[in-house]
């Protein structure tokens, strides 16, 4: 967004946030003059951005009115993404400013802004894609991360890409949680693009960690080792190595010996196994796949 630009703080939602293909947002652009606007609608935003004491008063009646939660969804987006500049983001020791006001009042929004950060996660403009995924994290409810993990069946891929990325990230989605997984596993092996692929498979390794499902990823992660991308390979042995799992030990001795065999050749690969190994075990001395193999039949742990 073009600074310096000067607007009235009476507008409506303008599809400008979002700015390109592959966003949903509303398809409304122009700016309301405050003369056209609902009485209601004016006063309460004039005690919002003028922090008139009758805001406090607003407020609720704001959350409870639908049509005036929206309204005030889409213009606080406006004023957050105007006021997003390392100059205007106020410091911890100053009063709130409008970026951190309007943040504040999204999140107590989170029924209506929600929907609108799914939408806005793969907005071309970046600043507005990284707000709406931050605004996301910051309401730390698991009821959005199915939606966005419906956003891995964009056809745009950076929206894929995005949709993956952040899903490492986002919170347990509660009885929807095998469902986000299972997208996510979907898009680890046969998503068209490589970057997709390779970041489908880390966010995987990372929701593993976060929820404590090591086993349920270990297959995803597992089969992601014979991808045809190099990439999307080391993103695999990266994810194993973190996981802490041992049970990925083995997979990793197979890759390390189809290597060896020459059946393909990359110097990033052959240290993202060496080091996924040697987080997995603690051993350092193993070097080829004879040594690996005998050391794991030696220090193996023991099946229940």
């Amino acid at each position: 967004m073009s600074r310096g630009l000067r607007w009235s703080p009476f507008f409506l939602v303008a599809l400008a946030l979002c700015g390109g293909p592959g966003c949903s947002a509303p398809e409304q652009s122009s700016l309301t003059p405050e003369d056209q606007l609902p009485a209601d609608h004016a006063a309460a935003w004039r005690a919002w951005y003028e922090q008139d004491p009758s805001w406090s008063e607003w407020r609720p009646r704001v959350a409870e009115d639908p049509a005036l939660a929206n309204f005030f969804v889409d213009n606080l987006w406006r004023v957050m993404v105007r006021h997003y500049d390392h100059a205007e983001i106020t410091r911890a020791s100053e009063l709130p400013g409008p970026f951190e006001r309007a943040r504040r009042e999204l999140l107590f929004l989170h029924d209506q802004s929600g929907p609108v950060c799914v939408e806005l996660l793969v907005a071309a403009d970046g600043v507005v894609s990284f707000l709406a995924g931050d605004l996301l994290l910051r309401m730390d409810e698991g009821r959005w991360t199915l939606p966005v993990a419906r956003l891995l069946e964009n056809e745009r891929a950076e929206d894929r890409r995005r949709a993956a990325e952040w899903l490492g990230r986002l919170p347990f989605a509660g009885d929807d949680e095998a469902q986000v997984c299972e997208r996510l596993a979907s898009a680890a092996a046969a998503d068209p693009e490589w970057f997709v692929r390779a970041q489908a498979v880390t966010s995987t390794g990372e929701r593993a960690l976060a929820t404590g499902r090591l086993g349920s990823a270990r297959p995803v992660l597992i089969r992601s080792l014979g991808d045809g991308d190099p990439a999307v390979v080391r993103a695999a042995c990266e994810a194993l190595g973190a996981g802490g799992d041992p049970l990925s030990v083995p997979a990793l001795i197979n890759l390390l010996e189809r290597m060896e065999r020459g059946e393909f050749s990359d110097l990033r690969t052959l240290e993202a196994v060496r080091a996924a190994l040697g987080r997995l075990t603690g051993a350092r001395d193993p070097v080829s796949v004879a040594e690996w193999r005998s050391w794991w039949l030696e220090n193996r742990p023991e099946r229940p």
